[in-house]
């Protein structure tokens, strides 16, 4: 194994944990404030890709399909999330978090048979957008890459000021720490749990945007990620941000360095022990949740 191969398997690491912490936000988001545990989630992030698929095969032009799909995807799979929170998650808002796992994991199936009738079960391409190539240690890297890193570090940025200094965000977390009292005091309790559910779902389909022009665009590519995206925000408990993209980048980092020594389904398997392990030294996860901060 040389210095450079080393060198690359961690950079691909660090550009591809910046799009798995982005959804992962989304997820975590959604519990962190809801106490829904979203396994639909990973669907939302396929729609996002094929939107994106689609609008470069619309337009025929990558550059303009890439820009319309990072503006049209997150609001039409927000508007998914929003009509799929009416019909099937308020409802049992009050119940345990299991009920929405169940409910959830259904809304799955649902929401990706649809996607296979409308896209077809063939991997789809979407050329990207930026085919420059740039010279790192003797090697090209596609500069595309740095730029989806980029977009969804801007992105995650963004949030946290939404979150922190925004009073939208100040209402939100008022919910989160105390519903009764944040409708006693007249914040709209209702239109902010709505809110919370539709930007959840709005990451997951920015995500699936920046993917595209890298992966294979497929009506079920979202159940290899959402995996990874729940060992991500369990390992950094539910509703932590910087926590997320902190476990999202050690996570890259281990499954880049062992794929280099064993399989990438070794490699994943043994990340995965990795940060059960840590979960267990912590004692935290799905039973102990943390604010977003």
């Amino acid at each position: 194994m040389g210095l450079e191969a080393f060198a690359f398997q961690i950079l691909n690491a660090v550009v591809w944990a910046w799009v798995l912490a982005l959804l992962a936000l989304g997820l975590t988001l959604i519990f962190g404030y809801l106490d829904i545990i979203n396994v639909a989630h990973g669907t939302l992030y396929a729609i996002g890709a094929a939107i994106s698929w689609w609008l470069v095969q619309a337009t025929q032009s990558p550059q303009v399909g890439f820009l319309l799909a990072l503006l049209v995807a997150p609001l039409a799979v927000a508007l998914i999330g929003l009509v799929a929170y009416h019909l099937t998650i308020r409802p049992i808002m009050s119940r345990p978090p299991i009920y929405s796992l169940v409910t959830t994991f259904g809304l799955m199936f649902i929401l990706q048979h649809a996607l296979f009738l409308i896209i077809g079960g063939a991997p789809r391409s979407a050329e990207m957008p930026i085919d420059t190539l740039i010279p790192i240690l003797g090697r090209t890297y596609p500069l595309y890459r740095f730029v989806m890193a980029g977009v969804a570090a801007v992105i995650i940025l963004a949030l946290w000021v939404f979150l922190h200094r925004s009073t939208y965000g100040t209402w939100i977390q008022a919910v989160q720490q105390n519903r009764a009292v944040a409708t006693a005091m007249g914040i709209p309790a209702r239109q902010v749990v709505t809110v919370v559910f539709c930007l959840g779902s709005a990451l997951a389909g920015i995500a699936g945007v920046l993917a595209a022009p890298v992966l294979q665009v497929r009506y079920d590519m979202g159940i290899d990620i959402i995996m990874d995206a729940f060992i991500v925000v369990i390992a950094a408990g539910f509703g932590n941000l910087f926590g997320t993209v902190v476990v999202a980048m050690v996570y890259q980092i281990i499954q880049a360095v062992l794929a280099l020594l064993i399989t990438p389904l070794q490699a994943k398997v043994l990340a995965l022990l990795a940060v059960l392990a840590w979960v267990l030294i912590r004692r935290k996860g799905l039973l102990e949740r943390e604010r977003l901060a």
